[in-house]
């Protein structure tokens, strides 16, 4: 790690440099803590630490026994001296990302959003408007639909990418083959824009405060699922941030609360809430995780099945985390801090140990996907008129 840059978890230093006000916390309850976690503690720092705060607002939602601390994070570089300062040059079919020479499997204008599954890298390109897959993992490149206006959000399903356009106060929800084909345009719908999950017979999405459905094979029109209503009934906020699938449920995610419903559109319930602001809800084979960002930077979890969040790993100096993956074991997220310090962690899926994969300059804004053995990485360019690299990582 770089000099001056301070990564802190509650458990690895036994507190939190900004405490919260009592009325911000659980009633008398803390942060479940992974099995394991404790393991490795520095007894002498614990031994003077303050409680930590509870990430879940004052619902008591995730709460544990009274004593527990926050899962350690130990952030321990993974690189070798050989590898720890390319110093920008590297050969050819490779470029230098974090510090490191990494292998370019592609080059892009500007990569706003990228995904991998079904043994294809995709990515949206949003200067040119354009789709395009890579086989993995050394197939070949095809675009897929070009020419479209503000394009993000990606997602591979039954065969097909899905995005979202964004503009002039509403968004749309397109489809093509993966194969390739004709772009499908699935729904229209004004307002702002929300998010989307697609499962095997329905395409899901966000309307501001309510959750539609509609069939994929366009025979039926949209039905509402869950409404503001039925999740001010939980004491849940009534705006959708965003939204996943997992199992039977459908999980909605707003700035203040996390809840589920049955995909048929009953039995509402509210998971947790957070006083911190959460984004970016993603599904793994693993469980949900989104990004915190307010009073503090990281990463939240919810394992499959489970009806109480984590707090996974987050960091004292953090400005906020640019993407996240999961794959069935770890979280990939990169954090920037407050200094400008750049750094690609991995972090356990039930909590405990955080890793620095890579650190260093070109993972500001840059996005993550990961798929098998590997993590590929599309950071911004210093120039939009600039093709920039995508480039693979071993995970280690």
């Amino acid at each position: 790690m770089r000099a001056g840059v301070v990564f802190v978890l509650c458990a690895l230093l036994g507190g939190c440099a900004q405490q919260r006000e009592p009325s911000e916390q659980s009633a008398g309850e803390d942060l479940v803590e992974p099995e394991g976690a404790s393991e490795g503690r520095d007894a002498s720092r614990a031994a003077d630490a303050e409680e930590p705060p509870d990430a879940t607002g004052d619902d008591g939602a995730a709460g544990a026994p009274a004593g527990q601390r926050l899962p350690d994070t130990v952030l321990s570089p993974t690189m070798d001296p050989v590898q720890q300062a390319c110093g920008g040059e590297c050969g050819d079919g490779s470029a230098c990302i974090g510090s490191r020479c990494l292998e370019t499997v592609a080059e892009a204008q500007r990569v706003n959003a990228m995904t991998a599954a079904d043994a294809v890298l995709v990515w949206v390109d949003e200067l040119e408007g354009r789709i395009t897959k890579l086989g993995l993992p050394d197939g070949e490149l095809q675009v897929l639909a070009d020419g479209l206006t503000s394009p993000g959000s990606p997602m591979i399903a039954n065969g097909s990418v899905f995005w979202m356009r964004v503009g002039d106060g509403k968004f749309d929800i397109e489809s093509v083959p993966l194969r390739g084909g004709e772009v499908r345009h699935r729904i229209e719908v004004s307002g702002e824009p929300g998010d989307f999950d697609v499962d095997e017979t329905h395409l899901y999405y966000a309307d501001e405060d309510t959750v539609f459905r509609l069939t994929l094979d366009g025979e039926q029109a949209p039905e509402p699922v869950v409404t503001g209503d039925d999740r001010v009934a939980t004491d849940a906020s009534r705006f959708v941030g965003s939204i996943s699938l997992m199992d039977t449920h459908v999980y909605w995610l707003s700035h203040e609360s996390l809840g589920r419903s049955l995909k048929d559109g009953s039995e509402h319930e509210l998971i947790t809430r957070t006083v911190d602001l959460s984004q970016g809800m993603i599904t793994s084979q693993g469980g949900l995780y989104w990004e915190v960002m307010g009073q503090r930077v990281g990463i939240q979890g919810l394992a499959a099945g489970g009806d109480r969040a984590l707090d996974l790993a987050w960091v004292e100096d953090g400005v906020g985390v640019s993407s996240h993956v999961a794959d069935e074991s770890h979280v990939f997220w990169i954090y920037e801090a407050e200094d400008g310090h750049e750094a690609l962690l991995r972090t356990a899926a039930a909590g405990g140990t955080t890793e620095t994969l890579l650190e260093g300059p070109g993972l500001i804004s840059a996005v993550v996907a990961v798929y098998g053995d590997d993590l590929y990485l599309a950071p911004l360019g210093p120039l939009a008129s600039e093709a920039g690299p995508i480039v693979r990582l071993p995970k280690p």
